[in-house]
């Protein structure tokens, strides 16, 4: 497999989770909006998943997203802005920053609720795939 083939597959990658991000937030963009609070919890377990398949020891506190729709408290964990582990243990964290955002809720499912960041993470996937189709491109010319 050359470069090309692989900054290709790239691109084709990213550029589908893109559209299928796209397509499974443009529905919420009609949904009712709300103001969410942050606040910390105590951890809800001894371990938390870092990335796909590596878990660390979860020895700080927790944060969820507070809403309440027609008397009902929903809740949302939500995750570090920025974190680095080794072994399994947190070196440093970025929390997040404890403050009200406005989300939206699927009125059929009021727990069902996504932050601005989770409505436009497609533009990031698009570009990134933009990015990758650029490379290929230079690489299969030269």
């Amino acid at each position: 497999m050359t470069m090309f083939d692989l900054l290709l597959a790239a691109g084709g990658v990213t550029g589908t989770w893109a559209v299928l991000d796209f397509l499974r937030t443009r529905a919420a963009r009609t949904w009712p909006s709300v103001s969410a609070r942050v606040v910390e919890v105590p951890p809800q377990s001894s371990f938390e998943e870092f990335s796909r398949g590596q878990s660390v020891l979860n020895t700080d506190t927790d944060h969820v997203l507070v809403w309440t729709v027609e008397g009902t408290e929903y809740r949302k964990r939500i995750e570090d802005r920025a974190a680095i582990q080794f072994a399994g243990f947190k070196l440093w964290r970025a929390p997040p920053t404890l403050e009200e955002v406005a989300i939206r809720y699927d009125p059929t499912e009021p727990g069902k609720g996504l932050t601005p960041e989770e409505l436009g993470a497609w533009r990031w996937m698009l570009a990134a795939s933009v990015l990758f189709l650029v490379a290929a491109a230079c690489v299969h010319v030269w």
